[in-house]
């Protein structure tokens, strides 16, 4: 039934998968904020400019782990979040050619296929 052996989410992913779901948390709950009524547009605005990033790194993060070749795109224009973090910036760019990827997609279409 479940594979013990499948990752769920590449060890190259989960960073950028958390970070960006926690980035659109922030984001969402700055809004509601704001037109709640607390009116601090400067949080707002900051938000919303990391969400501008954020935001493809969500939608490629999913893409990729679907297999999907539009999100290494979204990735590596949200990458631009970990430019002090180069280690992860960079894996996020070679993650094609990420022995730990093509096996987690090696697996998937297999599992798929039964």
């Amino acid at each position: 039934m479940f594979d013990k052996k499948m990752k769920i989410v590449p060890d190259s992913l989960f960073i950028p998968l958390v970070l960006s779901t926690l980035f659109t948390g922030l984001f969402l709950a700055s809004w509601i904020a704001y037109f709640w009524g607390d009116g601090d547009g400067e949080r707002a605005a900051f938000c919303t400019l990391v969400m501008l990033f954020a935001g493809p790194l969500l939608v490629g993060s999913k893409l990729v782990l679907r297999g999907k070749r539009l999100g290494f795109l979204l990735l590596r224009f949200g990458s631009i979040l970990f430019i002090f973090e180069p280690l992860t910036l960079f894996s996020l760019w070679g993650l094609e050619n990420d022995p730990e990827y093509i096996s987690y997609l090696s697996q998937r279409e297999k599992k798929h296929e039964d």
